[in-house]
């Protein structure tokens, strides 16, 4: 197949999104022809959360007119890139040259209106993927939704990556739901190190509580810290380890000193994607209080590693875990969440068991591999003109 991905993000960005792209098309490139068509990101975005250490030569990756810095006026390009006219132009002129079998559109905005361009007038199959918040319709003004309501009526499928935006896209004349993944080889409990935990100053007898996420406001980290100071009245053994880079980090840290936790909540900053999987496997929880997620690919890195889960009961929670994969409270009820990382703390055998629980689900539910096999199938039917699978059953 010759399949183009057109994206309005991706790496070096690092995010659920973009890191589910990678994993899901680094696999089928190494028997497709995968270009994957994406703008070039402001550098002020990079600089706070991009990172090099995601890369691969099994797809092409093509910017989107990357001169147009030179050649227009910085508002001329915020407002070209915020309309489907450049998605529409660069994919027309791919279309007529390499002749794709067909096209994923990953989100709705702001590409959204080249979909039905190049289905009907240059007659390629094609595939809307809902990978973000953006995509979820009770998030969207009314105008907005009904802009959006148009496009996913146009697709010949449309690919939700959780039960969470079902309901809202009534007008979608097909559904087949594929969940994010894990590489179950590389997130896994045989992954822990002792060396990592006594480079955090840990002794077997600490519980090490991890949060992994960019440090945005949407995410509420400070939930988590709040609730450590009620966790550390009761078990100063607790220690929370939060991994990501934003702009929220300054503010983070001041919450931290002002509460008096600087020894029990440490910042690893960015941590590099060879290293990512030891961390998850070195701690004994994961925890987590973003309030809107749709997936949320860091629950499956969680489950992989053998990690039961605290979260807020928020956005997408529901649709991706289920009461055997940890333990979801109320969003900002910070007793509730204190409450439930000392339920796991005080009693590691019931940790255990739903992080035994949690690798189990994770090998026969969303390892990679299987993933990419699902998105192959998907494509080679949206081609055929066969997208009448039924919605995925498996607890997605």
């Amino acid at each position: 197949m010759r399949i183009i991905v057109s994206t309005p993000t991706f790496l070096p960005l690092v995010g659920g999104a973009e890191l589910g792209i990678h994993e899901a098309y680094r696999r089928l490139g190494r028997d497709h022809d995968v270009t994957i068509l994406t703008p070039s990101l402001p550098r002020e975005v990079l600089d706070e959360y991009g990172a090099p250490d995601y890369t691969s030569d099994d797809y092409k990756v093509r910017h989107i007119l990357p001169e147009l810095d030179r050649i227009s006026p910085r508002i001329v390009r915020r407002i070209l890139e915020r309309t489907s006219l450049l998605y529409i132009a660069e994919l027309a002129r791919i279309v007529r040259r390499e002749r794709p079998d067909v096209i994923d559109f990953k989100m709705i905005r702001p590409h959204g209106g080249a979909l039905p361009v190049m289905k009907h007038m240059y007659g390629v199959p094609v595939v809307l993927s809902l990978i973000g918040r953006s995509d979820v319709m009770r998030l969207r003004p009314a105008p907005k939704r009904a802009y959006a309501e148009m496009i996913i009526s146009q697709a010949d499928l449309v690919v939700p990556n959780s039960t969470y935006y079902l309901g809202m896209h009534r007008k979608a004349p097909k559904i087949r739901i594929i969940p994010s993944g894990v590489d179950t080889h590389e997130f896994s409990p045989t992954r822990r190190s002792a060396t990592l935990r006594n480079e955090l100053g840990l002794s077997d007898d600490h519980f090490l509580l991890l949060s992994v996420q960019r440090l945005a406001p949407i995410k509420r980290v400070d939930m988590i810290i709040r609730a450590m100071a009620e966790v550390v009245k009761h078990n100063r053994h607790v220690v929370l380890v939060i991994g990501g880079q934003g702009e929220e980090k300054d503010r983070l840290q001041l919450l931290v000193s002002e509460l008096d936790l600087s020894d029990n909540v440490k910042f690893a900053g960015y941590i590099d994607s060879d290293r990512l999987p030891e961390y998850f496997a070195s701690s004994d929880a994961f925890a987590f209080h973003s309030m809107i997620e749709t997936f949320g690919i860091v629950f499956a890195q969680a489950m992989a590693s053998g990690l039961p889960i605290v979260a807020a009961n928020t956005s997408c929670v529901p649709d991706v875990l289920t009461a055997d994969n940890g333990l979801f409270v109320t969003p900002f009820d910070t007793l509730a969440f204190a409450d439930a990382v000392l339920t796991l703390a005080n009693d590691r055998s019931l940790a255990k068991r739903i992080g035994d629980h949690n690798r189990v689900r994770a090998m026969r539910e969303f390892d990679w591999d299987q993933i990419a096999t699902r998105y192959e199938r998907m494509l080679q039917d949206t081609i055929a003109g066969d997208s009448t699978s039924p919605v995925a059953s498996t607890g997605l």
